[in-house]
């Protein structure tokens, strides 16, 4: 399950809820991230090499090819190389330390509470060419974004 509150286009609290792990994930803008009442934070690794990146094709009908030509690209260069297709899941995934990347390559604005929990844990979130990730809140178009601990960011970045 998925909750975001947003005012004037800015996500203001995110809810997001795991039933198979009983993990409530949330955020409150500027109070960080939780999970089950204890805060959390993104990972602490330093090097792409020793990372575990996540790919989600999203609801990009030509997602998996772009999944399988990343993977491509990462896999002799990352520690790890997986596939979800779970954008609520994998963002709580990054926010807790789980994994230290996140490249999404549709995502849906119905989405977007577990953007908040990733920056409030430290994330950093942008789009494929690092710039601020915009959100329009009115359309239902897909967008991109890259999440990761912010220490390998840059350096994902330049597998794109």
């Amino acid at each position: 399950m998925l909750l975001a509150f947003v005012e004037n286009d800015q996500i203001k609290n995110g809810i997001c809820y795991l039933p198979a792990t009983d993990e409530l994930f949330y955020a409150v803008s500027g109070e960080g991230a939780y999970c089950n009442n204890k805060r959390i934070k993104v990972s602490g690794v330093e090097e792409l090499k020793r990372a575990s990146i996540i790919l989600d094709p999203g609801y990009d009908p030509e997602g998996d090819i772009k999944v399988a030509n990343l993977y491509q690209k990462l896999r002799p260069n990352v520690g790890n190389v997986g596939a979800f297709n779970a954008n609520g899941y994998t963002l709580a995934m990054l926010a807790k330390g789980e994994t230290a990347g996140f490249v999404h390559f549709s995502s849906k604005i119905w989405e977007c509470s577990s953007l908040l929990i990733a920056q409030e844990a430290g994330a950093m979130i942008t789009d494929f060419k690092g710039e601020e990730l915009k959100l329009n809140f009115a359309s239902d178009s897909g967008f991109e974004f890259v999440a990761t601990n912010s220490l390998i960011h840059n350096e994902l970045l330049t597998h794109f």
